[in-house]
């Protein structure tokens, strides 16, 4: 059998049924909580980063105490985990769910509101900024999409 550990990031509190369900089915649970949208955006302000990623920022603090021979991110929002000092994994996989700047472009376009238009177009420019030193972070990505696994070397159709 093999071990899995979690680590989740959450915006408002797990409530307790959860938390014992999880630690039932998982060897540890680790939780982070998010940063909210405006601490995000001072957060590391020198640095252009989605606030998606930026939220997550506190995987960085986690203290792990064992290696891994894999560690499987579910989204480029939680790439701050490869930033974790303490973080040591043989194989780190990426699960790509969209091509984000596609996404947030589509979302950008759709959006009357000028605060949300903003928040959007941001998000776009910071994850295309980005896509290359983040996908270039892990070993391989998980696509669920065909076309978009195709556009990449280190990509894997699920």
């Amino acid at each position: 059998g093999h071990d899995v550990d979690l680590i989740v990031t959450y915006k408002e509190e797990i409530d307790e049924a959860s938390k014992q369900y999880l630690e039932r089915i998982c060897k540890n649970v680790y939780y982070a909580q998010r940063l909210g949208m405006i601490r995000s955006a001072f957060n590391d302000m020198l640095k252009f980063l989605p606030l998606q990623v930026k939220s997550r920022s506190r995987l960085r603090e986690i203290k792990l105490n064992k290696k891994y021979d894999y560690v499987l991110c579910e989204s480029e929002y939680v790439y701050s985990i490869l930033k974790n000092s303490t973080l040591d994994a043989k194989n780190k996989l990426l699960r790509v769910h969209n091509d984000e700047v596609v996404y947030y472009k589509a979302l950008f376009n759709d959006e009357k509101s000028i605060f949300k238009k903003i928040y959007y177009f941001y998000e776009m420019l910071a994850f295309k900024y980005n896509k290359k030193d983040i996908n270039s972070s892990f070993d391989k990505l998980l696509f669920i999409s065909k076309d978009e696994c195709d556009k990449e070397s280190k990509g894997i159709w699920l």
